[in-house]
């Protein structure tokens, strides 16, 4: 995808399958397509629905560069939003020459904004979701429920806009998030628009690459479905003279749309379902996500969005927005950054008992009773007492040969609530089985932990390379953590780190998400 080097014209073009060039300029200025057959023009017919969509919002027809930053605080102003008390600045660092990327914008303080103030609201019109998409709440619910997402119908409906220029309602937010292309507030854009050999080589180690290619395949499954939206919501698309969506647009061109709308929908709390999923204009990226803040958007009685402080702001300082729990891999598949600091950050264990196993039943009814089930996700974080994760229960139980250590592991959890204390032999075995996997997916890393350190205190890495060793980073630390959790709860004088696992049933499995 790439900028034209107009100031005034946004243009996006890429290239089809049939290796067809596709160039989207201005209404009222020809479609160009280059193919084999040589250069065709195709005239955009003009969009019926603007008449209806400018009765709304204010097209800004100034002299002002479109995508500059007066431009858009100005046409936020005009169509009835309250932001006096903010400003844009640019984000250091962020201008990609290599790629011809501008600098990034990001939303700061103009004044001091006291705890409980108000620092922006934005009126309904001035938002997208569904309901607002379709005009009509059934078709919206209608739709989500089936076989797309909110964020592939919002990203068609971007598409649709960006190919109406100048013309679309939403010119000037679209402007800005060329600006920001997807890029998360340092400045690095989710792995799901990065190269594959560079997902393999920069976060090898980390199962966040098996996530990164089951998302990009469920994109492409949502890509295949997009021409249904077209044929159950004609009253809408019947406005866009294009072709239907799969002929119109390429996968990576939707893929590139759907991680801009990942990258800045703000989901909204107690609203009906269609619209509960929003882009927000003076929302993220603009808004900078927290981990630990508890600024949120919210909706109000009017239908407007507002963001008050829930704690003090400094003129010039940055806004914040609370990201939701999420762990690092997310923040960093979602928005493209990673906190080191992230205090939801984790790893996720599966622990599955075997149908195969002779007492299946008899651990499932057990597994049961301490509401667990034959297969169980786990959370291991840094710095928490192993001793008190419900996986050794599990394991435990999982290990036992016979009805009756089923019978008493079970009784034993019960009553003295997740203590790890059979027979000397059980408690080692379990501990040593979880030992080992820990050490296992700490080997399958290409640096030690103490080399990452090293490399994030100098300033050798790009922004790619950063991110990714912080992620992987966060990850080892929490496997190292787990490690030596697991060492202080066992008995004094034991190595669990040359303790033979091997008696460990092969009927419990642990498997890394």
């Amino acid at each position: 995808m790439a900028q034209c080097a107009s100031s005034r014209v946004s243009r996006w073009t890429w290239t089809t399958k049939a290796r067809t060039t596709l160039t989207c300029s201005l209404p009222g200025r020809p479609l160009l397509l280059t193919g084999r057959r040589g250069p065709q023009e195709i005239r955009l017919a003009p969009r019926p629905s603007q008449a209806r969509n400018r009765r709304k919002l204010q097209v800004r027809a100034e002299v002002a560069p479109a995508g500059g930053t007066e431009a858009f605080l100005q046409w936020m102003s005009d169509n009835g939003s309250s932001q006096e008390r903010i400003t844009l600045a640019d984000r250091p660092d962020s201008e990609d020459s290599i790629h011809s990327l501008k600098s990034m914008h990001y939303i700061v303080a103009a004044q001091d904004i006291e705890s409980g103030e108000e620092a922006i609201r934005i009126p309904d019109s001035m938002y997208i979701t569904l309901e607002q998409i379709f005009q009509d709440e059934t078709v919206a619910e209608l739709l989500t429920t089936n076989k797309l997402s909110e964020l592939a119908v919002l990203a068609l409906y971007l598409m649709y806009e960006k190919k109406n220029g100048e013309e679309s309602v939403w010119s000037e937010y679209i402007h800005e998030l060329d600006r920001q292309a997807a890029r998360g507030q340092n400045a690095v854009p989710s792995p799901l628009l990065w190269d594959p050999e560079e997902v393999t080589t920069l976060l090898k180690g980390s199962t966040v690459i098996s996530s990164i290619k089951s998302r990009l395949k469920a994109i492409e499954r949502e890509y295949q479905e997009l021409d249904t939206v077209w044929f159950m919501a004609g009253s809408l698309f019947q406005n866009y003279p294009y072709d239907i969506p799969t002929e119109a647009f390429s996968l990576e061109l939707f893929t590139q749309a759907f991680v801009v709308v990942l990258s800045c929908v703000v989901h909204l709390q107690g609203v009906k379902l269609a619209r509960r999923f929003a882009l927000v204009p003076l929302g993220p990226p603009l808004l900078s996500y927290s981990t630990t803040s508890k600024n949120m958007l919210t909706p109000q009685e009017d239908q407007s969005i507002s963001l008050k402080l829930s704690t003090p702001c400094k003129e010039g300082d940055s806004l914040e927005v609370w990201c939701g729990p999420q762990p690092n891999s997310r923040l960093l598949l979602n928005y493209g950054f990673v906190d080191m600091g992230n205090p939801y950050d984790k790893l996720t264990v599966r622990a599955t008992i075997s149908k195969a196993d002779e007492l299946f039943q008899a651990k499932k009814a057990a597994l049961q009773t301490m509401d667990l089930g034959t297969t169980q996700d786990f959370n291991l974080k840094r710095d928490d007492d192993i001793a008190q994760n419900k996986l050794l229960s599990f394991l435990r139980l999982g290990q036992a040969t016979t009805e009756e250590d089923v019978r008493a592991i079970s009784s034993e959890v019960s009553s003295q609530d997740n203590d790890s204390s059979a027979t000397p032999v059980h408690d080692i075995s379990v501990l040593a089985h979880v030992y080992s996997f820990c050490s296992n997916h700490l080997q399958g890393y290409d640096r030690l932990l103490e080399e990452d350190e090293a490399l994030l205190a100098s300033n050798a890495l790009d922004p790619k390379e950063r991110v990714a060793t912080q992620l992987l980073c966060c990850e080892k630390r929490i496997l190292k953590s787990t490690m030596a959790s697991l060492s202080a709860v066992t008995e004094e004088g034991v190595d669990l780190g040359s303790t033979n696992p091997a008696v460990f049933t092969s009927h419990c499995s642990l498997k890394m998400l």
